[in-house]
This record gives structure tokens, C-alpha cells and sequence, in this order.
């Protein structure tokens, strides 16, 4: 979980120390209004960003990644921090949930940017030219 500040710094010392033709994954959680914002007796375990999969993006093309793919998933609210007697109630209902998207989509945890919780960046580093 990296503090919005820090993003280029780290995509930077990503691109450093992969080999060429490396696949780096991140998987990021952007600011939005979510269930979470009610949990306020426990800490969140993970940061919360300000930046978009856009401005993310850039920051990996600036550190020398010529294109990304993103994938915004999650398109429900993330709960944690919360009684583990919620947890199986909460994970039967998303399950099909997920199930009946997944009849009219590809895959059922896709979501737009607008709605999806976090999403996913991918990016490989160049081959070294010969």
C-alpha cells in the first residue's frame, strides 16, 4: 500500500528492478465513497489512494513502462475490520451476486471505474534492444 506521493518513486524503483520483459501487477484501492467509511471504531488495514487508474497509469508510463492495461474490478464495497459472524453471510451473498453477473458479463467482478472498488494495472517491462 503506497501513500499517493510516493506512487512514481515506487513504480520507478519497480522498473529498476525488473528484468526485461518483466510483468509487474498492482492492484490499487482509489478513494471513493464506500461501506467502509462507516467501520470508524477500527483502523483500515490498507491505504486508501486519491489518484485514479489514469494518473497511476502515467505514473508508470512515466517510469518507463510504455503501456499499461487496466481492469477495474470489485464492484461492491470492501468490508473490513468487521465481526467474523458477518463474513460468511457477506460472502454467500456476493458469491451470487458475482454468480448472476457473471451470466450476462465475461467475468462478474469487472466494473466500470465509476463503481468498481479498486482496480488492477498491468505493464511489462521493454526487451532490451540487440
Amino acid at each position: 500500500h503506497i501513500e499517493p506521493k510516493d506512487v512514481a518513486k515506487f513504480y520507478q524503483e519497480q522498473f529498476r528492478v525488473l528484468r526485461p520483459g518483466g510483468l509487474i501487477i498492482s492492484l490499487n484501492i482509489p478513494r471513493k465513497f464506500s461501506i467502509q467509511f462507516l467501520n470508524i471504531f477500527k483502523k483500515s488495514d490498507y491505504v486508501r489512494s486519491g489518484l485514479s487508474f489514469k494518473e497511476y497509469s502515467g505514473a508508470m508510463f512515466q517510469a518507463g513502462f510504455p503501456y499499461t492495461r487496466v481492469v477495474n474490478v470489485n464492484p461492491f464495497p470492501l468490508f473490513t475490520n468487521i465481526p467474523r459472524f458477518f463474513e460468511f453471510p457477506l460472502v454467500i451473498i456476493f458469491m451470487g451476486i458475482y454468480w448472476v453477473r457473471s451470466l450476462f458479463m465475461v467475468d462478474g467482478f469487472y466494473g466500470s471505474e465509476k463503481w468498481s472498488q479498486s482496480h488492477i494495472i498491468c505493464a511489462v517491462k521493454p526487451p532490451k534492444k540487440i
